[in-house]
């Protein structure tokens, strides 16, 4: 098996939970606080999975195995997000993660 198709199989099979632990690395390196609601048992149902904020900037991140589905409520939530002026609303899949790791680790822009 090619090294590409090997990334390629890894990152089909990729569980958030793995998704998240690097997302967070990475936002640790590049000095971004984090946010992980780790019980929502009691919480609003559909709040992103993750928070990111590092000087004047906020990313709230629902994150999604490959194949993984937003639902109704966290659909609303990512709409609602969105149409505030200045946030970073997405959702992340592990095929985003090289992206977002790049942005995650470049230097603060003020």
């Amino acid at each position: 098996m090619k090294s590409a198709d090997y990334r390629q199989r890894m990152l089909d099979i990729m569980p958030e939970s793995q998704l998240q632990e690097r997302i967070i690395e990475a936002a640790t390196i590049g000095g971004w606080m984090h946010y992980h609601t780790h019980d929502s048992r009691r919480s609003d149902r559909g709040w992103p999975d993750l928070v990111l904020v590092r000087g004047r900037r906020m990313l709230v991140l629902e994150l999604k195995r490959r194949t993984g589905r937003v639902s109704v409520h966290q659909q609303g939530w990512i709409d609602a997000l969105q149409r505030v002026d200045t946030l970073d609303v997405r959702v992340v899949r592990p095929d985003d993660l090289d992206t977002l790791r790049d942005e995650l680790l470049a230097p603060e822009v003020d």
